[in-house]
């Protein structure tokens, strides 16, 4: 026997014997969290309770800072990439909130609850506008969508 396949058949028969135990491991990995339904488990997106009225430095806590802020006639807008917001600070508190991302989110009523606000009734309404005047303590809330999902909402906290 030459010398070669002296060492390549036992080289081939404990790369068999890997492969088999590789197999043969239980599968640990968590399939049914990987594939659950989200839909039914939407976290918040922001709390907008938390939100209202802060200055850029407690934003900034709850948010992680800005990745652009700007002057406007207003005041201060920053836009805060990790939570799809961008707010104006006029006299230095977030005043106008606007928040996107709400992929696959229905429109209504009940996305208000994604934002830590009580869900209401719409005090107007169109087919791609919902918007609430002067409840839970906001001059208004003005949520924007198609037929299937919500593009953005825009709060408007004391100023027109």
């Amino acid at each position: 026997m030459d010398k070669t396949l002296r060492w390549s058949l036992p080289l081939l028969l404990l790369v068999v014997l890997a492969l088999v135990w590789w197999w043969q491991r239980p599968d640990r990995y968590d399939y049914a969290a990987a594939f659950e339904d989200l839909a039914r488990r939407q976290p918040q997106v922001v709390s907008v309770p938390a939100l209202v009225g802060a200055d850029a430095g407690r934003v900034a806590v709850l948010l992680g800072p800005p990745t652009q802020c700007e002057r406007s006639a207003y005041g201060e807008n920053c836009r805060y990439r990790t939570a799809n917001a961008d707010i104006a600070f006029i006299d230095g508190k977030a005043d106008w909130i606007t928040l996107s991302g709400f992929d696959d989110v229905k429109p209504g009523a009940e996305a208000l609850a994604l934002l830590g606000l009580v869900p209401a009734p719409a005090d107007s309404q169109s087919d791609t506008e919902m918007r609430w005047q002067d409840t839970q303590g906001l001059r208004e809330i003005l949520l924007v969508h198609n037929a299937s999902e919500i593009r953005y909402v825009r709060i408007k906290t004391s100023t027109p």
